[in-house]
């Protein structure tokens, strides 16, 4: 089986080359690597001069990496399609664990693997690996994005069928499409690090969250279903949404994330414990604020 690799980017022409690198070191040896500059204004292309014709290059005026992705898409020959993030990086078995589980059940349509966080300006590595607990939450419903999209393998005809990366998304793009396969599709988890995932030093503030959040209510609301059981899954989605929005305030705006903690508590009132001592130390923060 063919593996497309789809590999954006927009500015990484001090990393590209490490993603890369990964892919060409990889045990399993059948596939095309694609990447999509998505309007660089650096070095990229020059970087990628040196693999001549082992990437195909493709440029497009910047649209954001879901449209960069769906560009890819459209030119992979692949069976299977691997997204790689430009600042990302593989371990050499990754595609070869993945092809082989692609193989043992043709009733998946997504694989997906632990990885491991790489903060900028630090030796230490965080690996994410979810409990069996975790794989379990995701098959019932799927709350949060469990999956990182260096990560994530599908088979080419999950895309046909259920559509590729909604590009008027310009956040949780990918678990929207990751909802919608699953709807369709089983999957696959295989609990080892396969991925080293960059960790960048972001600012994240109040206005890009709280921007990205109407995209983030959006996909929830598109995935929403009409027995009570799917409705308890909305509600937990929120709910999930709701705590987010409370970390990002907490520090700045006590009040503000006392509001979102007590709209995430009720939401759904039993997932998340830690959220009543929370409640508790936000109160006080605003009392004495």
């Amino acid at each position: 089986m063919t593996v497309s690799v789809i590999i954006p980017t927009h500015n990484r022409a001090d990393l590209i080359t490490e993603a890369i690198d990964s892919v060409l070191a990889q045990t399993y040896t059948d596939y095309e690597i694609i990447v999509v500059d998505d309007g660089s204004t650096d070095q990229t292309a020059e970087a990628l001069g040196r693999y001549g014709d082992s990437v195909l290059y493709l440029y497009q005026s910047q649209m954001g990496p879901s449209a960069a992705r769906n560009a890819g898409i459209k030119r992979a020959k692949g069976d299977l399609i691997a997204f790689l993030d430009s600042d990302d990086m593989w371990l050499p078995e990754k595609l070869s664990a993945q092809v082989a589980a692609m193989e043992a059940n043709p009733s998946v349509g997504l694989v997906a693997t632990g990885y491991a966080t790489i903060s900028a300006g630090e030796a230490k590595k965080d690996e994410q690996v979810l409990s069996g607990a975790e794989v379990s939450e995701v098959r019932s419903c799927h709350y949060k994005n469990y999956f990182a999209t260096s990560t994530v393998m599908v088979r080419a005809d999950c895309l046909k069928k259920v559509g590729r990366f909604d590009e008027s998304l310009h956040f949780a793009e990918d678990w929207d499409l990751w909802l919608r396969i699953l709807q369709a599709y089983d999957f696959t988890y295989i609990g080892r690090v396969l991925t080293r995932y960059r960790k960048h030093l972001l600012n994240i503030t109040q206005t890009s969250f709280h921007r990205n959040v109407k995209d983030w209510e959006k996909v929830i609301e598109r995935h929403r279903g009409r027995s009570f059981k799917e409705w308890l899954i909305h509600q937990k989605r929120f709910s999930w949404l709701y705590l987010n929005m409370a970390v990002v305030y907490r520090d700045e705006n006590p009040r503000q994330g006392l509001k979102y903690l007590l709209k995430s508590i009720i939401e759904h009132p039993f997932t998340h414990p830690g959220r009543y001592s929370a409640l508790v130390r936000l109160s006080i923060a605003c009392m004495v604020s």
